[in-house]
């Protein structure tokens, strides 16, 4: 009824909160406002809640078919990034991902219905630990942070990319054309977002800009084959 049950003490709340994500080895800790923000297609209705590993939000009764690229299998004999190799490794995988949303089974009608109107992928990448270590490169460095930002960027433009390259052949999903603006508006924040990554002069952030470009270019002219394409 509005009333005020409990006050509790904001500090010591957040930091169980913290403690509880950290100590069970799989966080997953967000903001409903920031996530909603980011939601590709608001327009059927908001996301409440994520998966039990917290990686994927969308609708309610929803899925998303998962795959993670190995970056250790994509760096040249100095360490660094392979960017041609990684971004042929996204076309192929994310390809495979979107026939697998058609040919996969599901244990309702409504997420069998949701999953081909959404057609959500959860492209994502492992052994990023590993690649710093193999640097020497602490994980809790600026430094660090950076190159995970470049990557994830590079990743998720590429991914979304794709998405439109198949949409020009096979078609959008279902439901972009109520969620166009949406959408778009989304894409053209990650595409901003570039901005607040440092070392600009990294190889992997100039292709990630390409990518991005592509992203906004493509997507203009042809929508998108799934409404989330990266986890």
């Amino acid at each position: 009824d509005g009333k005020v049950l409990e006050t509790v003490d904001a500090r010591q709340l957040w930091t169980s909160i913290a403690e509880a994500a950290h100590a069970c080895g799989c966080p997953g800790l967000h903001f409903d406002d920031e996530i909603n923000k980011w939601h590709t297609t608001p327009k059927h209705g908001r996301i409440n809640g994520s998966n039990p590993c917290s990686e994927y939000m969308s609708h309610d009764d929803s899925a998303c078919n998962l795959a993670s690229l190995n970056i250790c299998k994509c760096l040249h004999p100095d360490l660094s990034l392979d960017v041609d190799a990684f971004n042929h490794t996204v076309d192929i995988i994310f390809l495979g991902q979107d026939i697998v949303v058609d040919m996969a089974s599901y244990p309702t009608e409504k997420i069998q219905k949701n999953a081909s109107d959404y057609r959500q992928i959860g492209l994502g990448y492992a052994n990023l630990g590993a690649w710093f270590m193999q640097q020497g490169l602490p994980y809790d460095s600026d430094e660090a942070r950076a190159l995970a930002a470049q990557v994830t960027a590079l990743l998720t433009g590429r991914a979304y990319f794709r998405s439109a390259e198949i949409a020009a052949w096979k078609g959008t999903f279902r439901m972009f054309h109520d969620n166009t603006e949406s959408m778009m508006s989304v894409m053209r924040m990650h595409q901003h977002a570039l901005a607040d990554v440092d070392n600009k002069a990294n190889p992997i952030f100039q292709a990630a800009q390409e990518n991005w470009r592509d992203v906004l270019s493509f997507g203009t002219m042809y929508g998108y084959r799934n409404s989330q394409a990266t986890v």
